[in-house]
């Protein structure tokens, strides 16, 4: 009979720990649609979606309302082949009552994807973001604006023009500590701008100085 209890108790752990593991770092989808009125690729997809594995809130020292997220892919050929996309939201106050809409400017959102040798940085230009269940266990939201986006090149650094239009909810759940790593990567390296200075442009920027994945430790993996 002991041991029956002592099975039943090892299942609840291990239930309440899935349960953990799926729901305790929060998730997102994110999709991306390049608009170009120009041409139309023939191989590009149309549509790119993101599924972030990790989405954090917290409120700043200022008492607004931070969001940051992160996907990570490993791949077989290393650490320095892995795919990360990062992105960040700075908000206003919190809801005061359920919800809450936020205008999307140019210092809203940050946004880069590093893979292997290829760097993408996004910075928002228009639109809107709403949030709501605000102090209950997940901050919910969603959010719809354009983008501008550049490519990194060794030879040419940062370039391109490239509009995209940002769609996507997520479901974030508090963890001041974790968000920061992530809003710090989303700006690194020359523009990790203080709380206080995030109401003037925050600036887009180059990829990080060592390989995507070399400093997972750090990143909370």
């Amino acid at each position: 009979m002991s041991s029956l209890r002592s099975m039943r108790a090892r299942i609840a752990i291990t239930f309440s720990c899935g349960i953990c593991a799926a729901g305790c770092s929060g998730g997102a989808s994110v999709h991306m649609i390049p608009w170009n009125t120009k041409r139309i690729p023939t191989t590009e997809p149309l549509i790119v979606t993101v599924s972030p594995q990790q989405c954090y809130y917290w409120l700043s020292d200022d008492g607004n309302i931070r969001v940051a997220m992160r996907h990570y892919r490993g791949s077989l050929l290393g650490k320095g082949f892995a795919t990360e996309m990062v992105m960040s939201l700075v908000l206003g106050p919190p809801p005061a009552n359920v919800s809450r809409d936020y205008r999307v400017d140019r210092t809203t959102v940050r946004s880069r994807i590093d893979g292997g040798f290829s760097h993408l940085r996004a910075g928002s230009l228009l639109g809107i973001v709403g949030v709501w269940d605000y102090g209950k266990p997940r901050l919910r939201g969603r959010f719809r604006f354009t983008a501008k986006q550049q490519s990194y090149m060794v030879l040419t650094g940062w370039a391109g023009d490239r509009r995209i239009i940002f769609i996507g909810e997520f479901a974030a759940v508090r963890n001041r500590k974790a968000g920061e790593r992530i809003l710090a990567l989303s700006e690194e390296d020359n523009a990790r701008l203080p709380a206080h200075e995030f109401g003037r442009a925050r600036e887009v920027v180059g990829p990080p100085r060592t390989p995507t994945g070399a400093n997972e430790q750090h990143r909370g993996e």
